[in-house]
């Protein structure tokens, strides 16, 4: 029997910069590493940190630069840890986060990115999924 996929959006392989931001309060390091994989509706991690946190927390997102471009454009967004596992075939651990509010214009900037990186019709990397709808913090 199949699992059923339900992500809000389709994935992709992409391996992008990433910081994540803990609550002070739960005094927990700030995370920077690169994405597993990504989506306009979360991404996935992989760290060297077992992390789990049931407030919030911020993600600093950083698509590549696109030709022509002299600075970084930084992604923010509030998300939730959606799980944390240890992923064998990695050696790392594993952070699920689901976006729950895009600062800006910062779902844009993902859609446009996603869509330059991974093209209509090219056999790009795509994982699975359906499209999704953003807000703002």
């Amino acid at each position: 029997m199949a699992i059923e996929d339900k992500r809000a959006a389709p994935r992709y392989l992409a391996h992008w910069k990433i910081t994540i931001i803990f609550d002070a309060a739960e005094k927990k390091p700030v995370i920077h590493g690169y994405t597993n994989d990504l989506s306009l509706s979360g991404t996935a991690v992989n760290t060297d940190h077992n992390v789990a946190s049931t407030k919030p927390v911020t993600v600093l997102l950083f698509p590549p630069l696109l030709y022509g471009e002299d600075q970084q454009k930084t992604i923010a967004i509030k998300a939730n840890l959606a799980y944390t596992v240890f992923s064998g075939s990695d050696s790392c651990f594993r952070i699920g986060l689901h976006y729950t509010n895009f600062k800006d214009d910062g779902l844009q900037i993902l859609k446009d990115r996603l869509e330059r990186q991974f093209p209509v019709g090219s056999k790009a990397e795509k994982l699975s999924g359906a499209p999704a709808t953003g807000s703002f913090f």
